[in-house]
């Protein structure tokens, strides 16, 4: 059995200073939206992803440092140009490329491909967390997945089981950050 993470990009600024949409930094909301989630996992209250594959914007880079700051052990990190804005497609042949010795996987991105990558995987997820997913999958939102395979080169939505879906207005009355 494996473990999976989908997690969009924390809350990012409108602009950057380059002017490019890659380079566009977390907003003060964002940082601490991550933070807390990462405070959250470190306390045992989710497992803890043995290796993280996230796009390398900068927003999307941020948010895994914020997310892993003050982890005993930060998992391997992995930063893929290819993940920048990529489609569903793209996000499953990543995780179908995972080494098999990581037994949980952390995978972030940016709208709407990690939002129809969660929808696609949580497609026997009941009725009214699906259109939770589908309704809004807003910034620092985290959907996860039991996978019923011993190989992520299988992972696909027919061995997928939803587990749950969190926002950050989930967690803001959770955790004291």
């Amino acid at each position: 059995m494996k473990i999976l993470y989908v997690l969009r990009h924390a809350k990012a600024e409108r602009d950057s200073p380059t002017g490019g949409d890659y380079d566009r930094p977390l907003a003060p909301r964002g940082r601490d939206d991550a933070a807390r989630l990462g405070q959250i996992m470190n306390k045992g209250l989710t497992p803890r992803p043995d290796t993280i594959v996230t796009s390398s914007a900068q927003r999307t880079m941020e948010t895994v440092a914020q997310l892993t700051a003050h982890w005993s052990k930060p998992p391997q990190i992995q930063a893929d140009d290819k993940l920048y804005l990529a489609p569903a497609a793209r996000l499953m042949e990543t995780v179908r490329h995972l080494a098999d010795t990581a037994h949980s996987a952390l995978l972030v991105g940016h709208n709407p491909g990690i939002e129809d990558f969660a929808v696609q995987l949580a497609g026997k997820a009941p009725a009214d967390a699906l259109t939770r997913m589908r309704g809004k999958f807003p910034t620092c939102a985290l959907a996860s997945f039991e996978i019923a395979a011993d190989s992520w080169s299988q992972v696909g939505p027919d061995l997928a089981r939803f587990v749950a879906f969190v926002t950050p207005k989930d967690l803001a009355n959770s955790f004291d950050a």
